[in-house]
């Protein structure tokens, strides 16, 4: 359990820099929350088409 906590801060930590380093350079602004979410989305569908590549079943659109 405190594993999996260790792995989630190490994952949000550099997320939520890149959010303030967006913030400081385009200000408090939607622009910062577009280059955000696009960068988000994007880290998301490179996985998945990684994941598809080698063959590793993606349980990310099971319900």
């Amino acid at each position: 359990m405190i594993k999996r906590y260790l792995i989630y801060t190490a994952l949000f930590i550099p997320v939520a820099l890149l959010y303030v380093v967006l913030e400081h350079y385009f200000g408090d602004s939607w622009l910062t929350v577009g280059i955000f979410v696009v960068l988000v989305l994007g880290a998301r569908i490179g996985l998945l088409l990684y994941r598809r590549s080698k063959g590793i079943h993606d349980s990310w659109f099971d319900g």
